[in-house]
């Protein structure tokens, strides 16, 4: 079955280099490695590039892996 925009919706969440869809407010990197380990490295690894691959692919094709996953 395909995926709906909507139902990609909450896992959104690409930051472009220069920073937009950041949401408001400031960190340091210090802050953000904190985050990241918490929340991101399981799936995406230590470098960004894990099973889930890259932080640097698009919402579509984190949607296309998610998919297979599901079934």
């Amino acid at each position: 079955q395909p995926i709906a925009p909507a139902d990609i919706a909450p896992w959104d969440i690409s930051i472009g280099p220069d920073g937009v869809g950041l949401p408001p407010g400031r960190g340091t990197a210090t802050e953000g490695e904190a985050i990241y380990v918490a929340k991101c490295q399981a799936c995406h690894g230590e470098k960004g590039i894990g099973p889930s691959g890259s932080l640097a692919r698009s919402s579509a094709a984190w949607a296309r892996w998610h998919q297979t996953r599901r079934r």
